[in-house]
């Protein structure tokens, strides 16, 4: 039996690289589909979830217009937009806002004045973030987010020469690839290597005052730049031939602050005469026109690097799984120049393993790129460009109506194609087959992507009848296009018939709950009677909920 490396460690909750954990420690959320004809309250009863404590608070997607209704059922009852009805792409945008990835309140993030807590973070600070265009750049922190009570994964990152770190995160954090691509915690498989977010630091100086440098593309073949400096030409500054200075004002000895209030550029005599640093000597001019990295490299009388640190970036890119002895074999090296290249310039970042961890508090921020760097070395994604209402977060989503929604993706569908073939004149009220077939594969996608947010979802639908030409019976069944109509209820735990029947001379409300002869439906749960008269959200969620095994107390 082989015993793994004092450094790696091994998750004891994962099957084939997958993390897994027993149903009972899973969130249990209800989703609910309701269908009938207009008119006999759908609208109503899915607003009712605002009176359901353990469902607040509840948002509701106006895509057919129920405000009426909503007046007298729910009057304080978030809806999205203020007014009118939702579009197709703030319908996307609600979901990013609602499913938008959490990290734990300790996770630090690398910001322009040391790292902090993202729980700390306020909006208007500055953190470190990436683009392809500019690799390293400064990002506004424009929203700080209180996520709740979350399950969440430890990820554990090893540097490649033996350095591990850690961070708590939901499974659906995106992090970012070596590549530049995006993949989900609970997707990642051990070995997996992560864009690398590596900030070292030099002493410069007699004061031998300390400043934090990166490579500002993560090239191997980039010489490393102090951060101040790709701060300072970000916001704007002038730092060709000039000297970047803290002005330290509130911190003499902090030199690590990079707020664009607090740098400013001096020519090198003006530098001269508030620090120790003399700019005049031929050495530090050189230092200064050739670069930090490769400057230090010759005074140490290394000529050869540049072509070690070439030769290990390439075998290290075309066998990512090889060690350093492998990889000191294979170049003719030793392993101990091998891991010193490897600690100068640190690759990557390689996912070691990813465990269940439990429900931790989180927290998420909204910054001016797509992604923020955190103390564990690595780029994360972070809420970008989320849908009003800002910190809002609901508990229960309500879509109302599927049918409406299927209606206004076709709109959208003709509207891309009247743009992109204008020459075809085509009749936007007349969609041909392949945008039939493409309408309904979205639906379908976007009914199953909402069906799995993290909160309770109720959808409402309108009603089709379809005649069988057999034996003349009348199928009830959601109104959707194609096959959507039988389909829709395998996506859903509970799939219910909303009808009125006039009783003693007065009009009842009826829910009729799973499967019946002539009517599509389902219940999951097996809880809910096959009637409800006069149903309420607080009746429904307490007769789903009711069966769901909790986890067992411990003392």
């Amino acid at each position: 039996m082989t015993t793994p490396a004092a450094n790696v460690v091994v998750s004891p909750k994962t099957f084939a690289g997958i993390p897994f954990a027993p149903v009972r420690d899973t969130r249990a959320n209800i989703n609910l589909l309701i269908y009938g004809q207009p008119g006999v309250g759908k609208t109503f009863l899915a607003a009712t979830a605002d009176h359901v404590p353990a469902m607040r608070p509840v948002l509701y997607l106006n895509i057919e217009g129920g405000d009426m209704t909503l007046r007298h059922a729910a009057p304080e009852i978030k809806k999205v937009p203020e007014e009118g009805s939702l579009s197709w792409a703030q319908l996307e945008a609600v979901y990013d806002q609602i499913a938008r990835q959490c990290l734990t309140g300790d996770t630090e993030v690398i910001t322009l004045n040391r790292n902090r807590l993202i729980a700390a973070l306020q909006k208007g600070d500055w953190v470190w973030g990436w683009t392809d265009e500019d690799g390293w750049t400064p990002a506004l922190v424009e929203e700080v987010f209180v996520q709740g009570v979350k399950p969440v994964y430890e990820v554990v990152l090893d540097d490649r020469v033996g350095n591990l770190s850690r961070f708590r995160a939901t499974g659906d954090h995106l992090l970012m690839l070596r590549d530049g691509t995006y993949a989900r915690v609970d997707k990642l498989i051990r070995g997996t290597s992560l864009m690398p977010a590596t900030v070292s630091t030099v002493t410069v100086g007699k004061s031998k005052k300390q400043y934090h440098v990166v490579k500002p593309d993560n090239k191997w073949t980039t010489p490393l730049e102090y951060m101040h400096r790709v701060a300072a030409r970000f916001f704007g500054m002038d730092i060709e031939g000039m000297v970047v200075h803290h002005r330290n004002d509130a911190d003499p000895n902090n030199t690590f602050n990079n707020y664009p209030d607090n740098l400013e550029c001096l020519s090198r005599g003006d530098h001269s005469k508030l620090t120790d640093f003399k700019w005049h000597t031929s050495e530090s001019e050189q230092a200064s026109a050739a670069g930090l990295q490769e400057y230090y490299n010759e005074k140490r009388g290394r000529p050869g690097q540049g072509s070690s640190r070439d030769q290990v970036a390439t075998a290290i890119q075309e066998h990512p799984d090889w060690t350093r002895m492998q990889v000191a074999e294979h170049l003719n090296l030793s392993v101990s120049r091998v891991y010193r290249i490897l600690q100068e310039n640190k690759q990557n970042h390689r996912v070691v393993s990813i465990t269940p961890a439990g429900e931790e508090p989180t927290f998420d921020i909204q910054t001016s790129t797509r992604n923020f760097a955190i103390g564990a070395g690595i780029f994360v994604h972070n809420c970008y460009n989320g849908v009003q209402p800002g910190e809002y977060a609901p508990r229960t989503v309500i879509l109302d109506t599927l049918t409406e929604c299927q209606k206004m993706n076709m709109s959208q569908l003709m509207a891309e194609l009247l743009m992109a073939e204008p020459e075809k004149n085509w009749d936007p009220d007349i969609p041909d087959i392949r945008r039939w077939g493409k309408n309904i594969e979205q639906i379908r996608k976007w009914v199953r992507k909402y069906r799995d947010l993290p909160v309770n979802v109720i959808m409402t639908a309108h009603e089709r009848q379809e005649k069988d030409a057999l034996n003349g019976s009348i199928l009830h069944m959601p109104q959707l296009s194609g096959k959507l109509s039988f389909e829709v209820a395998g996506f859903f735990d509970v799939v219910t018939y909303l009808y009125m029947k006039t009783e003693d001379g007065k009009p009842v409300r009826k829910l009729l709950t799973g499967a019946r002869e002539g009517y599509i439906g389902k219940d999951r749960s097996g809880n809910l009677p096959d009637v409800m008269i006069d149903p309420t959200m607080a009746d429904i969620y307490k007769g789903i909920t009711q069966g769901i095994s909790k986890k067992p107390e411990t003392s």
